[in-house]
């Protein structure tokens, strides 16, 4: 009840103080950017690689994310014997942790953009890095001390967050402005849709080796790398759906419009 009168409240402050118009347009800004457009029919994005691009991310990825909140209490439960309130701190620690990933990674994209990586490079090395943090995951189940575990799955929760983050930084490399938001619905959808069969996976494996949670960190370790290779061979070079040229393009032009902060 509180987090639902929380949500009403901030509906309240986001339709009172969120800005009716742009507020920082100059007068360098291409009419392109400016002038209103219509949105792109959802049926006309699946005919691009882009939009196939960021559904294999989120299908790769959020079902794991999914899997770390809710069976990480069972597992600390059924592995380390913690009950809801033992757990409750490790689990606070988790998720805090988790946030400063995607924070922090963000970061890193960034960072490389400043110094000099193209779009490309900056983007997918990010996503590398966090494919790369979260692979210890799966040894989470073999560890005898739960602190151990912990420390695992924090480090894995806050790689998936700095994924999302630049997969998110992703829809709007690839697609036009009016496109972003129906992009990131289809794959919003995409990733519930997998989280469905995921959690269908994990309660019959769990079922069949008594409690073993082996198989579905194994699948948590490798799912973030798995969706960059597919990102990486459907957009090689992130090239936009805007223009048909690199992302890379795309960005310079955004960034002499003064309409991209991270590349200031």
């Amino acid at each position: 009840m509180f987090l639902g009168v929380v949500g009403f409240a901030w509906v309240g402050l986001w339709a009172g103080l969120y800005p009716k118009e742009k507020p920082s347009v100059t007068r360098g800004t291409p009419a392109a950017i400016l002038a209103p457009r219509d949105a792109v029919p959802w049926l006309r994005l699946f005919r691009h690689r882009q939009t196939w691009a960021y559904i294999a991310g989120t299908t790769a990825s959020a079902p794991i994310w999914w899997f770390y909140i809710f069976w990480a209490p069972d597992f600390f439960s059924k592995r380390y014997g913690l009950n809801l309130t033992q757990s409750s701190l490790p689990l606070m620690c988790i998720f805090l942790v988790a946030g400063l990933g995607g924070i922090v990674a963000g970061w890193f994209s960034c960072f490389l953009l400043r110094r000099g990586c193209t779009l490309n490079t900056a983007r997918k090395v990010a996503f590398l890095a966090c494919g790369i943090c979260a692979v210890p995951v799966f040894i989470a189940p073999l560890t005898p001390n739960y602190f151990v575990a912990v420390a695992l799955v924090a480090v894995a929760a806050a790689a998936h967050c700095g994924y999302a983050a630049n997969l998110y930084a992703l829809a709007t490399d690839t697609v036009p402005a009016n496109a972003v938001a129906s992009l990131v619905g289809i794959g919003g959808m995409a990733g519930a849709v997998a989280g469905m069969f995921f959690a269908q996976f994990i309660s019959r494996i769990l079922s069949m080796t008594h409690n073993n949670y082996m198989a579905p960190f194994a699948v948590a370790a490798s799912g973030y790398l798995l969706g960059l290779a597919c990102i990486h061979l459907l957009l090689p070079n992130l090239e936009s759906m805007e223009s048909g040229g690199t992302a890379d393009t795309i960005s310079s032009e955004r960034l002499n419009a003064g309409s991209t902060p991270c590349l200031r």
